[in-house]
């Protein structure tokens, strides 16, 4: 660390170990658990690296946030999260899949492959990069990213905030949570996985026809092909988040595959009559708001203190049902990314 730049955090205050307790203590206020996020969290702080010397990290560094002049980089830019850190803490968040976009075949920030990215650094630096390092920084990046989704839709959930992209934006959390799944358990999804479709939401014969849901996909349909071509360019993204919030409440209102998660977690807790117990409530932003809801709060909490890890056989029921559930999540809320993945 330099003099001139003491008013920056220093490396321990803001190392690994530290911003894991902070996204700890966000997940024990968030009014829903994450039980991807807590396994995540719990291998981060049992796999920490030894340090290396800290240099300046800008902890934002990904596409977007810096300046081309042809193939010259001209400018890096949005230093509010600069720090002393792990050097190798801005190469993780490079190469995490939320910053790929449209390419995520091209694992170096979505316009490179890994290899010329590494080559290149080391070259630049003097210091060869180490993969599992490497590994551990990008698990690192992700859940950083899906604490952040969260934080953002806590501006319409809490903050009141109204406008539709920050509402929206939390739901990129299930996204991350799928590769934190990819990244942490190199088995790979099971076999059986939610298949794609959904039940369709049972008519009431009280209500008129056509159905609200039917309506409102008359009303994106509309929206895509007819209005948004007399939008102007700039308004065009507000149009498609606006029918991806239509297709995504169209999808919730099935009873499909993830109310199927909740009834696999009950036997898994039913077929283990001597397994793991919470030590104590996990206490939430509200209420538990019933059975279903203690039951994924219990998860989460064993879960956080690896109290699968000593049973094989838990440990191992226990991943796939986080596959199941993400999987199930991912199908409401975008499809086109599981998709991108492979799945059908």
């Amino acid at each position: 660390p330099r003099p001139d730049l003491a008013f920056l955090d220093r490396g321990e205050e803001n190392g690994p170990a530290a911003q894991i307790a902070g996204f700890r203590a966000y997940l024990d206020l968030h009014p829903n658990p994450r039980p991807v996020l807590e396994w995540a969290a719990r291998w981060l702080e049992t796999h920490i690296p030894p340090p290396l010397g800290p240099v300046l990290c800008h902890r934002d560094f990904r596409t977007g946030n810096y300046l081309l002049e042809g193939a010259e980089l001209t400018g890096v830019l949005d230093w509010e999260f600069a720090g002393w850190g792990d050097p190798d803490e801005d190469i993780g968040w490079f190469c995490c899949k939320g910053w790929r976009f449209a390419r995520l075949d091209r694992e170096a920030g979505g316009i490179a492959a890994r290899a010329p990215f590494y080559a290149g650094y080391e070259a630049a630096s003097g210091r060869r990069l180490d993969p599992e390092r490497i590994r551990y920084w990008e698990i690192f990046a992700n859940l950083r990213w899906a604490i952040i989704a969260l934080q953002q839709s806590d501006r319409y959930l809490i903050g009141g905030a109204r406008d539709l992209s920050t509402a929206i934006i939390g739901r990129r959390a299930g996204e991350c949570e799928l590769e934190l799944l990819f990244l942490l358990d190199t088995a790979g999804p099971p076999a059986s996985c939610p298949a794609a479709g959904e039940m369709p939401a049972v008519q009431n014969p009280a209500r008129d026809l056509p159905s609200g849901l039917e309506l409102a996909e008359l009303g994106r349909r509309l929206l895509l092909d007819e209005l948004l071509p007399l939008l102007p360019p700039e308004r065009h993204r507000e149009a498609h988040l606006i029918a991806t919030a239509i297709a995504i409440a169209h999808r919730e209102a099935g009873t499909g595959p993830i109310n199927d998660s909740f009834g696999q977690l009950a036997e898994f807790y039913e077929s283990a009559q001597s397994g793991p117990r919470p030590s104590r409530p996990h206490q939430g932003g509200r209420d538990a708001r019933g059975p279903a809801d203690r039951l994924l709060r219990r998860f989460a909490l064993d879960l956080r203190n690896g109290a699968f890890e000593t049973c094989p056989s838990q440990e191992c029921a226990a991943r796939v049902i986080l596959w199941r559930m993400t999987i199930a999540r991912l199908r409401e809320a975008n499809p086109h990314f599981l998709a991108a993945h492979g799945f059908e």
